[in-house]
């Protein structure tokens, strides 16, 4: 390298550019998961609102005008039941998928966390040009994301939060819908 005039790099400098460089690669891991995660939320949040619309004609008249007038109330009642199902599992999903990425963020987090520790206990205190935050303006920290995926259970203390992941996990395994074969063709 030409800023080194000559010299090989030395082991502590080529050490602490692959920190710094796996540091840059978990920040950019982080803002890609942040953006997945906006875009579900925002597509969560337009399901939710997602509303029923059918006109349906008054039952007046002769009887076969107040048939036909049934005949349509029940199909619109039966579209509208149709169409709450569907938006109630497509919300699932979407929660589901909502919960996966937030988990992936946690361990983007836990990832940054082990590269800290590896750095501190490489040097014994964190050097000067080490720095101990991501740069990621909008993305959810650790303990926003686990208060999310977790709520009080992570707010409580760092044993609880481990058990409710593990117990999460436990319940994701449990609630199986059917989409596993979908994953599998994808």
């Amino acid at each position: 390298m030409p800023i080194l005039r000559g010299r090989e790099a030395s082991p502590e400098e080529l050490y602490s550019v692959s920190v710094s460089l796996r540091r840059r690669e978990i920040e950019k891991k982080l803002k890609e998961e942040a953006r997945s995660l906006e875009s579900i939320q925002t597509e969560v949040k337009a399901r939710e609102s997602s509303a029923f619309s059918a006109w349906v004609p008054e039952a007046v008249g002769n009887s076969r005008q107040a048939k036909a007038s049934l005949d349509a109330q029940r199909d619109a009642y039966l579209a509208m039941n149709q169409f709450e199902q569907e938006k109630a599992d497509e919300l699932r999903k979407l929660r589901r998928r909502e919960r996966a990425q937030l988990k992936a963020i946690v361990g983007v987090w836990k990832e940054f966390e082990a590269l800290d520790a590896e750095v501190t206990g490489h040097y014994g205190t964190a050097p000067s040009w080490w720095r101990k935050h991501l740069d990621c303006k909008g993305c959810p920290t650790l303990a926003e994301a686990e208060q999310s995926l977790y709520g009080q259970r992570a707010a409580r203390t760092p044993g609880n939060a481990k058990d409710a992941m593990a117990k999460d996990a436990d319940e994701d395994d449990e609630e199986d819908d059917g989409e596993g074969w979908e994953k599998a063709w994808e």
